[in-house]
Parts: structure tokens; sequence; C-alpha cells
């Protein structure tokens, strides 16, 4: 099996996140082909040996961006599993053996971003295995957890209106995600399956807007798409209430709400 770690980093090299993740990738028990792209700068010498590919993006230039100039970069050298880590997160040993073992009989596998923080474990005391349906893919979508079959992603673009530093800074994953199962590709969530990751604030507020946008890209071709986005445009309202979203944000929430973005 070999998974193409499609990377893209601007400011990890300094404080080690960068050299922590290509370690606990060389730690796995399978083949693994990295591919990086960072932005601003070249590949330093010391990872000549351990990056597949690699290329020089523009210093400003969006995740979604980014990830498509890789993509396009190494169209056919990708190998049969994607995933897209963030430049900070990392891979515990082996965890790459069990991701081969789950994904036999789907297109895609979400795990489970460990923060170290106990409140995360909450939502899984259910069934270690989930079939991904719509409320499953809004709630577990990270790009970090996120292991896609090459073949079935065959012919996605990342929208680059999503993602961190695009129009809406958020998102890409599910987007991702969203297209996989309105093409009918079968997923499985796995809470098995962590992916370690530093703790950040305020995920819900900054992922609110994008999960609105993604929605409304698929309200024709996946069902309940749109009630999905209203039931979270009440959520959001909470959280404008709370003083916790913008009135800005909230206004644009509504338009991805009543219009098909």
């Amino acid at each position: 099996m070999w998974i193409a770690y499609v990377v893209t980093s601007q400011d990890r090299l300094e404080d080690g996140s960068f050299n922590k993740l290509i370690k606990s990738l060389e730690s796995q028990s399978c083949p693994v082909r990295i591919i990086v792209g960072l932005r601003g700068c070249a590949l330093p010498p010391e990872y000549a040996g351990k990056i597949h590919s690699s290329i020089t993006l523009p210093f400003r230039i969006s995740l979604s961006s980014a990830r498509n100039r890789l993509l396009a970069h190494e169209p056919s050298n990708l190998g049969d599993w994607i995933c897209f880590p963030d430049d900070d997160c990392w891979y515990p040993k082996d965890l790459l053996l069990k991701v081969n073992s789950e994904l036999k009989n789907f297109d895609f596998l979400v795990g489970v971003i460990d923060t170290g923080q106990k409140k995360i474990h909450k939502f899984f005391k259910s069934e270690p295995y989930v079939k991904i349906g719509l409320q499953e893919a809004l709630k577990h979508t990270a790009s970090a957890a996120l292991f896609l079959d090459a073949e079935a992603m065959r012919g996605f673009v990342f929208d680059e209106r999503l993602g961190l530093g695009a129009q809406v800074g958020s998102a890409e994953d599910l987007d991702l995600t969203l297209y996989l199962l309105s093409k009918g590709s079968r997923g499985l969530f796995s809470k098995d399956i962590l992916v370690k990751h530093p703790f950040k604030p305020n995920r819900e507020r900054d992922y609110f807007e994008g999960s609105i946008a993604a929605l409304s890209k698929y309200y024709r071709s996946i069902r309940f798409a749109r009630f999905s986005a209203f039931r979270r445009t009440i959520k959001g309202i909470l959280l404008f209430a709370s003083g916790k979203l913008s009135s800005s944000q909230l206004k644009r929430t509504f338009f991805y709400l009543l219009n098909r973005w």
C-alpha cells in the first residue's frame, strides 16, 4: 500500500512541527510516498532523502490552491490512498496498518483528531465503526484524519473559495467528503484511528461558516443537505447571541443558506 501525504507547510519548519510529522511517517510499517509543497521557501537539504517530491509555492497562496498545485504536480504518482495532513499533526506508530485493514471495503475512512482533551472522546461511546452519512461527515470530517482511495477522488478539485487563506477559511475537507458522498462513495468512521494534533480553541466558531457554504453546494445531490444547513444556521444564531459569531459571519451564512453557492 502506498499513501501519498500531500503537505503544505509555511511556518512549521522552525518550530519543529514539520519535522515531527515527517518522523511519524517514517515510523510507519508500510511504504509512504510524501509529496510536499512549501509556501515561500525551498525544501531544506536535510529532508532530501525523506521526501518523494516537493515544490516551492508562492508565499501567499490558499491551502486549497496549494493542494491543487501539488495534485497537478504528481498526477500519476499519488499512490493507492491519499491523505492531506496538517503540518502540525503527527501519526502514531503503525497507524497506517490499521488504516489499511479498515479501508479494504470502503472508499474513504474518517478517523479522530486526538488533541489530548478528554472531552473529544464523549462523542464516541457508540459502535467503534459507523458508515459515513451526511451527519457523520458534518460531525467528524477533518483532513488530517481523512484517508481516501485515490481512484474515488479522481476528478475532484479543491474549491479554492474554501480553506485557510481563502474567501471562507475552512471546510475544504468537508467539501471533499460531501463530494464523495454525492458520488455514492462508501465511507467508514473509525474511532480507533487516532491522529495526534495540538488543541485549538474556538474550532466550532471557525468552522461554522465553512460548513454552511460547503453544504450549499450539494443541495441537489445530497438528500437533506439543505435541511442540515438550516439546522446549523439556527445554531449560528445562538452563537451570534452569545457573542461567539460576528454579524458579518451570520449575514454570509444566511446567503449560503438561501443560495446554492
